[in-house]
């Protein structure tokens, strides 16, 4: 009998805008959504940012070409209306898939290593 190997995708589906797009979670890509996480964070931490609206736009056009190319970027950001705000909120929606993601597979390997404990001291 075959060991059959749980596997998930190293990819996932979303749709905006009735749009469906894929979101890669390549260690390559992860490694980016890392770094472009953490700039977000840093900026809704920062109560004195006076950004000016063309730098929203900048920073959301960013955000967007991080998960997908620079077409799919402009797709949605005319799709939303031309707004930064909008897309704030897809942005921020898509982070939250990445976390939830990390989270999956940090449970995962924390159940994986618990369970070798209990057989170690069940053995």
């Amino acid at each position: 009998m075959p060991i059959i190997i749980d596997t998930k995708k190293a990819f996932e589906e979303v749709v905006i805008y009735e749009q469906t797009y894929i979101i890669d979670f390549s260690d390559e890509k992860l490694l980016e959504y890392e770094k472009e996480a953490a700039k977000w964070e840093k900026i809704s931490n920062d109560e004195n940012a006076n950004r000016s609206l063309a730098d929203n736009i900048n920073l959301v056009k960013e955000g967007l070409i991080v998960f997908f190319d620079e077409k799919i970027a402009e797709e949605i950001y005319k799709n939303s209306g031309n707004s930064s705000m909008v897309c704030t909120n897809i942005i921020m929606q898509i982070f939250k898939v990445f976390k939830e993601r990390m989270a999956e597979f940090e449970d995962k390997k924390l159940q994986e290593y618990l369970e070798d404990e209990d057989t170690e001291i069940s053995g």
